[in-house]
């Protein structure tokens, strides 16, 4: 019996080891990018933000999303999560915003948004 928990033992260290080591994924996937776009409005649609306080800059989106956009930002109103774009503009009145989140090369999915809260979506013509 005793063989059997160290054989057990040594499995699952096995398996944990090799889990720790794979590769991230570098490419956003479809739902990730989705994921990443309803996060931004649904940030700038609430607490602290919104129509009635004002929408935020993209460094304060971030900062209230934290963790949940992964996103290293590259100016004012631009960052990068993976292999996409994440663009915040805000209306210098504050009560408007577009959010765009595009691939920074190639044809993959786009998604767009604004203070209406509606999600769109396309891919660049001639892809």
């Amino acid at each position: 019996m005793r063989i059997v928990n160290v054989i057990a033992v040594l499995i699952l260290l096995g398996a944990t080891s090799r889990a720790t080591t794979l590769p991230v994924q570098q490419a956003l996937s479809e739902t990730d990018g989705l994921r990443a776009i309803r996060i931004v409005l649904s940030t700038e649609a609430n607490v602290p933000f919104g129509p009635k306080k004002g929408f935020g800059t993209l460094a304060e989106v971030l900062k209230v999303a934290g963790t949940a956009v992964p996103a290293k930002t590259v100016d004012p109103n631009t960052a990068s999560i993976r292999d996409y774009t994440l663009r915040i503009t805000r209306s210098s009145d504050k009560k408007r915003f577009e959010a765009t989140l595009t691939p920074t090369t190639g044809c993959g999915p786009s998604w767009f948004g604004n203070e209406r809260n509606i999600i769109y979506t396309g891919k660049p013509l001639g892809c």
